[in-house]
């Protein structure tokens, strides 16, 4: 579907049919104020007309476009009866299609779990079609590997390969995509004095609990900000990123202590510490210490040295942004992990100012890549993901069949 070439032939028609097309059309030009004044009056046609279905599927993409503009209030209620609203009418596809925006609103809020389930049981949904099953999976492998599980990513990747055969070109174009991302190398290993770059499998054997033998290590996670510990269990951080930084700048030279001048550099982006800063660091690690689990501790080393102690004999490890990639490619990895972000703590993770992190953003912003959320200082960020641009797409698509 060429949305250029739909305006052009619907310009000037008042048929439900036209109006529905058109408002598609313009919404996947992101004209979205125009779009749902179109769908809005082709849903009244077909309501006057009594065609239930089309009624479901123009509501169907209003309540789309709703959740793609973070208008949230009691969407996640009209997406599931409407999906319920469209299996009564026969309308599988586009009933899928309401549990795959539901999907990526439940990763928005936090909730994984659920988003990735939703999206496997429409994947082995034999009554839809391949390429709907293959973008859900497409989605589902992209929330796992947000999730580290990178194994189950790339069975879910090649899946969706499977099922996307001969499918739209755009679909596996980005499955092909998706599949090279899993040896592309994402972040930076430090562990006993030497530094790695890590694609997602090694990070995600790395990083699982070793509690049946093998290497046992705390992880300090620099992208994410937390602490974890060999059993599995985190501490977070993300909220303290002051601790976090001088946890990070520790756990890079663990086993060996660091000086307080580096220490004060990282934690409050001064170039010449002086007194004042020494005071403040001894605060800020007296902080730290009663935040990390015990079995963790930050010691004195002497001279002005402090050094991160394992006490349980687990060996330490720290996890940082790759260092070679640009500043671009730096910021999507890092929201690449489908949470949403301050540019403050953006700025922290990847050792960048906050004047440079936020002109990265809108650079992206206005490419497409990244999305605000919120507004002022309470503005978040986060990238979603390939499947969630082509879900949208195949949405507007399926909208328009009978099948």
């Amino acid at each position: 579907m060429d949305p250029l070439s739909v305006l052009r032939r619907t310009a000037g028609h008042d048929a439900p049919e036209a109006l529905a097309e058109r408002g598609l059309a313009l919404a996947m030009l992101d004209e979205l104020d125009e779009a749902l004044s179109a769908l809005q009056r082709a849903r009244s046609g077909f309501l006057a007309r009594g065609d239930g279905r089309s009624v479901a599927r123009c509501r169907a993409a209003m309540l789309e476009i709703a959740a793609f503009r973070r208008e949230l209030d009691g969407v996640e209620e009209s997406l599931a009866e409407t999906e319920r609203e469209l299996e009564e009418l026969g309308d599988a596809e586009n009933a899928a299609w309401m549990r795959v925006v539901r999907a990526r609103l439940a990763v928005l809020f936090g909730r994984g779990g659920e988003a990735l389930a939703l999206l496997e049981a429409i994947g082995v949904d034999a009554r839809l079609s391949r390429h709907t099953r293959a973008v859900a999976l497409l989605a589902a492998g992209e929330h796992a590997l947000r999730a580290r599980r990178a194994a189950l990513a790339r069975d879910l990747f090649a899946a969706a390969a499977e099922l996307a055969r001969d499918s739209h070109p755009t679909l596996v174009a980005e499955v092909e995509r998706a599949i090279a991302t899993l040896s592309i190398p994402i972040a930076e290993w430090i562990e006993g004095g030497e530094r790695n770059l890590v694609a997602a499998p090694a990070l995600e054997a790395r990083t699982l609990p070793r509690v049946m033998g093998g290497t046992r290590r705390w992880v300090l996670d620099g992208l994410r900000g937390v602490v974890l510990a060999p059993d599995g269990t985190s501490t977070s951080l993300s909220a303290r990123p002051v601790l976090l930084a001088l946890l990070v700048r520790m756990g890079s030279s663990a086993p060996d202590a660091v000086d307080w001048h580096e220490l004060a550099k990282a934690a409050f982006g001064v170039v010449r510490p002086n007194d004042s800063h020494r005071a403040r660091l001894k605060v800020e690690l007296g902080r730290l210490r009663s935040e990390l689990p015990e079995a963790l501790g930050v010691a004195s080393a002497g001279s002005g040295r402090w050094a991160l102690v394992s006490r349980d004999g687990a060996r330490v490890a720290t996890l940082l942004p790759h260092p070679e990639r640009s500043r671009e490619e730096r910021v999507l990895a890092l929201l690449a992990d489908g949470r949403a972000w301050r540019s403050a703590e953006v700025a922290l993770a990847l050792g960048l100012t906050p004047r440079m992190v936020q002109r990265e953003l809108e650079l992206l912003r206005e490419r497409g890549l990244v999305q605000p959320l919120g507004a002022g200082r309470r503005t978040r960020w986060r990238a979603p993901g390939r499947a969630e641009t082509i879900a949208s797409q195949m949405l507007l698509l399926g909208m328009l069949s009978d099948s």
